[in-house]
């Protein structure tokens, strides 16, 4: 069923491991709240309040980019190690 979802947005994620597909769940809801919780951090100014708490929300949403991208790219090796470099 997820497998669906991800091939009618036009991409064909591999739907032969559960884990996979898993950390891809996570990964891009992650990806959209670091950018968003990083322009907010950005552009709020630099004292207690809004810098501070959406600078720890993009540390930990990219911590999570990190972790499950590490894991695809490892699942997948061949086809995305070039990924897992950058």
């Amino acid at each position: 069923m997820l497998c669906e979802a991800f091939v009618a947005l036009g991409f064909r994620p591999p739907c032969d491991y559960p884990l996979f597909l898993a950390m891809l769940v996570l990964h891009i809801p992650a990806g959209i709240t670091c950018v968003v919780a990083g322009f907010v951090a950005i552009v709020s100014q630099k004292k207690a309040g809004l810098h501070p708490t959406f600078g720890t929300i993009y540390y930990w949403s990219l911590a999570v980019i990190f972790i499950s991208a590490s894991v695809m790219a490892i699942l997948y090796w061949a086809e995305f190690w070039h990924l897992f470099v950058l």
